[in-house]
C-alpha cells in the first residue's frame, strides 16, 4: 500500500506542476498514464497479498480485487505504449 500511496503523490504532484505551468489542460489523475513497471509491481504485491490472505477474507477479497484493477490499469498501459510505438 505504500508503493501505491507514494506513486499517487508523485503523480498527482506532476500534474500540479503541469497545471501551474500551464501544460497538460485537462490531465487529471484519473486518466494520466503510468510507468507499466511500476503498475506490474504493484500488481505482484498485490497477488502475493491475495495468495496469502485467508481464503473468503475481507483482506483476500480486497487483495484479489486491487490485483483485477491492477491487471486491467497494466493491459492499458500495454496497449497504449504498443500504440505509440506505431
Amino acid at each position: 500500500m505504500l508503493v501505491q500511496s507514494r506513486s499517487q503523490v508523485a503523480l498527482t504532484q506532476s500534474v500540479n506542476r503541469d497545471a501551474n505551468a500551464g501544460e497538460g489542460r485537462g490531465t487529471t489523475i484519473a486518466n494520466s498514464r503510468r510507468n507499466a513497471g511500476e503498475i506490474l509491481a504493484e500488481w505482484r504485491a498485490a497477488e502475493r497479498d491475495s495468495q496469502a490472505a485467508e481464503s473468503g477474507s475481507v483482506a483476500g477479497i480486497e487483495a484479489r480485487a486491487r490485483a483485477d484493477r491492477l491487471r486491467e490499469e497494466y493491459r492499458e498501459a500495454f496497449d497504449a505504449a504498443k500504440d505509440s510505438n506505431r
